[in-house]
């Protein structure tokens, strides 16, 4: 009689192992194995992650910021170049265009932190304001969706001072997704411009635009298909 229980019980732990997920943690921040091996964080177990844009790859019809020396070795080289945004006059101001796509490991639904990395032309004092419009919709294959209208937001920069080439951040705040943006693979179309003709953008300098990026969170490796999460 024992045998038969012993054995029954050998089975029942062994299909339990078998068909369970495996969690790795606390009961609200862990790991989890699920059974078909995708491996996903939930809670605090979430991770974030860039999604960078160059901003070398940006186009501009109008308005172009200028490609031009950021850096050399002191002497003769020929030195690194980047995008430099002016404090022009209102309707002139300096701009460029790029795309971003929302990767497969996104935690659909969460806030994204775009945000931009730069560096003043000099030392002169003051702030500089950037704004980012943009347009941002997912791909719905049953229901199509149609690009909203844009939004602005913009991002002003701490004062600072003798603070040539120093590499600064500059974020917009954060970002949450409406029910018609927060999939896998939504796009948002961009512009990023130096909002000069805002007051509070008092430093007379040009800004080098270096980087921009969004920070998101993650909370699988991808998805579990192709096209769904």
């Amino acid at each position: 009689m024992k045998k038969v229980v012993f054995f029954s019980l050998g089975i029942l732990l062994f299909s339990t192992f078998l068909f369970a997920q495996v969690q790795i943690g606390g009961d609200v921040n862990y790991a989890e194995i699920e059974q078909d091996g995708t491996l996903e964080f939930h809670g605090d177990a979430t991770v974030f992650d860039d999604l960078v844009i160059p901003l070398i790859s940006g186009k501009s019809a109008t308005n172009p910021p200028t490609f031009t020396l950021f850096m050399n070795n002191g002497s003769t080289s020929e030195g690194v170049y980047a995008y430099l945004f002016e404090n022009v006059a209102s309707n002139s101001e300096n701009q460029v265009f790029f795309t971003i796509q929302m990767p497969h490991a996104w935690k659909t639904g969460s806030e994204i932190y775009p945000h931009i990395h730069w560096a003043p032309e000099d030392n002169g004092t003051g702030a500089v304001v950037w704004g980012m419009e943009y347009t941002w919709v997912e791909y719905n294959a049953s229901t199509t969706q149609q690009f909203p209208q844009t939004t602005i937001v913009t991002g002003t920069s701490t004062s600072f001072s003798n603070s040539a080439h120093k590499h600064l951040i500059t974020p917009f705040g954060a970002i949450t997704p409406s029910s018609n943006q927060d999939d896998i693979s939504s796009v948002l179309v961009v512009r990023l411009f130096r909002n000069s003709s805002n007051a509070a953008d008092t430093y007379t300098g040009g800004a080098f635009g270096l980087s921009f990026d969004l920070h998101y969170e993650r909370d699988t490796d991808g998805s579990r298909t192709e096209w769904v999460k």
